[in-house]
């Protein structure tokens, strides 16, 4: 019985874990029974047995005992039929849980067997006389049982699906019995003899005046019923299940104080009161239906019932048959690819934010317009190298130098060459060596250059006349800004003559401040031997390498460009404290010129591209700065 148990309850738990993993898959094409309500009709056969448990002894009920025989009671052949009818409802989310009560109906038989009954004790007849009263069965000793019992169960309630017919339920929980009637009816025949002192009277094969009846055992015993089927879905509201059922019951019996089985010459009582306690047990088949009702189930609170919802746990919308359209780009999630981003039917909705015919997810720059061979990046020069990865992106180039070229060929970049159109020596920054000039030409240096004793931080008083020119410049322009750059020759150790350089800008700085010039509107920076003027070999070129030198540029702020949400309209401003415009040209990847206009300092132009989506570009110039963007039209 122990087995039979362990072996249901882990029917109960395994086959819903499998179950539930399955319904994930399935639940969408299946009939998923969407009703919480519903009514379980069952019926069972089984086998039925009972554990008894009798009266201590038998034989002590009889007064003066003489002598006594007893056999052993046994229950047998035991069956059950029968059927219930419950009332279920399946309270969560997902309809697998739910509770039922309802009203179950057992007809059950069997036979009780006693192999032996003789007893004999001292007694006295109606006169008084003393006699020895001997009775013995004439044979084994057989009631037939009819049982009628009534429960009410009260169940636990699971069901899932295995695909769209097939699924798993099962029911488990406690049986109150409401009545427990036991109707029999015996062979039993008996042989009485009454030994006097002097006398026997025999008196044999006598049958029990009551050879029929019933015997009720205590009401309101609870029990335990578990029962697991397969189910077949038949269609929304009807399924049919093919399972097991065990049922547990004690029952007690209080009728059997001072039990005799017979006692003198008729009499009987039957061997269902020598019972004081019965444990059944049945487990058997069972055939069911069930009918759901109710109003449909929705599970994702959507309006749209289950059974008509093709993503019945997720809340969508009416026009995709119940399925969300999270980045609303009319696409279900269920077909779209990129479910929490906008895009395209024909990227099954995954967008290509560029237009340039590329997925976003499969394009390299996915916010630039640009071609499959580059991986959706642009190459706006055209040399076969991505602009992400061209140092130069407006200026053919080589993989070599990052796609930069190399004008004059001397193996030095034009964006690294202080002389990109006149070849020379990479240690010479690509410039040409100069010859040494003659010492009387030392003295006609260019004077736009600061210059400073050797090894000092000393300025020349020879620059002071440019230094106070600068310093006109910058009261004429209240909103210009100064930018003063320190240089070195190569004398020394690179440490050293950084440290110059840097103390060099310094000094100017000083000068300008002392003269009236607000420290904000300046920046000294130290460059030690870099960017030389003259030739580091000669002493002439020395001297004009120790140098300092001197910006003076417009306070421009910004130029600004933003995108409008009509497609092809853009908005741009420039902001400067001078007078000066800008001319506006915008070319396409072919260097071709679509618009061209011009901005006035601090005011806005609004412009609309008509041209098709991609890739366009936009400079604009003042005469003291520049100013490039790049423009990519969705439509």
């Amino acid at each position: 019985m122990k087995k039979t148990i362990f072996a249901l309850l882990a029917l109960l738990f395994i086959l819903p874990a499998f179950a539930q993993d399955s319904n994930k898959t399935v639940l969408k094409n299946s009939y998923s029974n969407a009703y919480p309500l519903c009514i379980d009709l069952n019926v069972r056969g089984a086998l039925f047995s009972q554990n008894l448990t009798l009266v201590p002894d038998m034989a002590s009920n009889y007064s003066n005992i003489v002598s006594s025989s007893i056999g052993k009671t046994k229950f047998a052949n035991g069956k059950s039929i029968g059927f219930d009818v419950q009332f279920g409802y399946f309270f969560d989310k997902e309809q697998h849980y739910g509770v039922g009560l309802g009203i179950m109906y057992l007809r059950q038989y069997g036979e009780y067997k006693l192999d032996n009954f003789n007893v004999s004790y001292q007694t006295a007849d109606s006169i008084g006389t003393p006699y020895k009263q001997v009775i013995t069965a004439a044979n084994a000793i057989t009631e037939n049982v009819k049982i009628t019992n009534f429960n009410i169960p009260l169940l636990f309630k699971y069901k899932t699906k295995f695909n769209k017919y097939f699924g798993f339920t099962a029911d488990a929980g406690l049986i109150f019995n409401m009545q427990l009637k036991n109707t029999y009816s015996t062979n039993a025949i008996f042989n009485n003899q009454a030994v006097y002192e002097n006398s026997t009277i025999n008196n044999f094969g006598i049958k029990p005046d009551k050879s029929s009846g019933d015997v009720n055992f205590e009401y309101g015993t609870p029990g335990i019923v578990i029962q697991p089927a397969i189910s077949y879905s038949v269609n929304e509201h009807l399924d049919l299940n093919f399972g097991l059922h065990y049922l547990h019951q004690n029952f007690k019996n209080t009728q059997n104080n001072n039990y005799q089985l017979a006692d003198n010459i008729g009499t009987y009582s039957s061997i269902l009161n020598s019972i004081s306690n019965s444990s059944s047990n049945t487990y058997g088949l069972n055939i069911g239906l069930r009918y759901f009702f109710g109003k449909p189930k929705d599970s994702d609170h959507d309006g749209i019932p289950d059974k008509k919802d093709k993503c019945p746990l997720d809340s969508g919308l009416i026009e995709f048959n119940g399925c969300p359209d999270h980045d609303h780009d009319g696409i279900p999630d269920c077909q779209d690819s990129c479910p929490h981003t906008p895009g395209l039917l024909k990227f099954h909705g995954c967008p290509d934010t560029d237009g340039d015919g590329i997925m976003d997810k499969d394009d390299a720059c996915p916010y630039e317009f640009g071609t499959i061979k580059l991986q959706g990046c642009p190459d706006a020069d055209g040399d076969g190298i991505p602009d992400k990865d061209d140092s130069c992106p407006h200026q053919a180039g080589t993989i070599l130098f990052h796609g930069c070229p190399d004008s004059d060929g001397d193996g030095l970049p034009d964006n690294q060459d202080m002389c990109p159109f006149v070849a020379g020596p990479i240690e010479n920054y690509g410039c040409p060596i100069e010859k040494e000039p003659q010492k009387d030409i030392i003295e006609d240096l260019d004077r736009s250059e600061i210059q400073f004793e050797f090894d000092k931080f000393t300025i020349r008083k020879t620059s002071y006349p440019y230094l106070d020119s600068v310093i006109m410049v910058l009261n004429e322009y209240p909103g210009s800004i100064l930018f003063i750059d320190g240089y070195c020759d190569t004398t020394g150790p690179e440490s050293v003559n950084n440290l110059i350089s840097k103390v060099r800008a310094q000094q100017v700085e000083k000068y300008m401040i002392a003269h009236g010039v607000d420290p904000k509107r300046i920046t000294a920076t130290g460059h030690g031997f870099c960017c030389p003027i003259g030739d580091n070999r000669t002493r002439a070129g020395r001297a004009r390498n120790r140098r300092a030198s001197m910006t003076v540029k417009n306070n421009i702020n910004e130029i600004s460009f933003t995108s409008n949400k009509e497609p092809g309209s853009f908005t741009i401003k420039l902001t400067t404290n001078l007078n000066e415009n800008a001319n506006v040209v915008i070319t396409n990847t072919k260097n071709e010129v679509v618009k061209t206009f011009t901005i006035t300092p601090n005011k806005t132009v609004q412009f609309i591209l008509e041209q098709p989506d991609g890739l366009y570009f936009l400079s604009a110039n003042t005469p003291t700065i520049k100013y490039n963007a790049k423009l990519v039209i969705v439509k």
